[in-house]
């Protein structure tokens, strides 16, 4: 079977794939784009899907990409690793000409003091101990889901602002 033909046949259980591997996170839609790009990238794919193991081996690197604290997936679309502190190391602070400012560093700094104690604590507790969203809930005891929501406000908060 044509490659192209199976991703059309398969595409709706794909999707359903990454709604259950991510729990309906937000990065669904992205984890089955990655997906399918790592697919396709695969020199012996027309085999994989010829032996009708195609699907088994999208969902294995969904899963593995979306759990896994070493994919690549992970590391792109998961991670917070910048320390709020270092203003150096803010990427979403560089401006058109790739230069990050101390200015702008400031007011990200200021606009995470101006979010209640709790939100405060739980973004500088997952940027300076470098957990994962996951981490931190097992570490604090916070349910994931309550972890990821406010973890996620935050971000769009700073980033809103800026």
């Amino acid at each position: 079977m044509n490659i192209n033909l199976w991703f059309s046949e398969n595409y709706q259980s794909l999707k359903e794939g990454s709604i259950k591997i991510s729990g309906n996170h937000e990065l669904a839609d992205d984890l089955l784009q990655y997906t399918i790009v790592e697919m396709l990238e695969k020199k012996n794919i027309q085999d994989i899907v010829d032996s009708g193991g195609a699907l088994f081996y999208a969902i294995r690197i969904m899963m593995n990409s979306f759990r896994s604290t070493t994919s690549p997936f992970y590391r792109t679309y998961r991670k917070i690793s910048d320390n709020l502190d270092d203003y150096n190391n803010i990427p979403y602070l560089e401006d058109d000409n790739h230069q990050i400012t101390e200015e702008r560093a400031k007011r990200a700094q200021n606009l995470l003091d101006c979010l209640p104690w709790y939100d405060q604590q739980l973004f500088k507790v997952l940027v300076n101990e470098n957990h994962t969203i996951s981490s931190l809930s097992r570490s604090t005891k916070i349910p994931r889901s309550s972890v990821s929501l406010t973890i996620n406000r935050i971000k769009k908060h700073i980033k809103s602002k800026l």
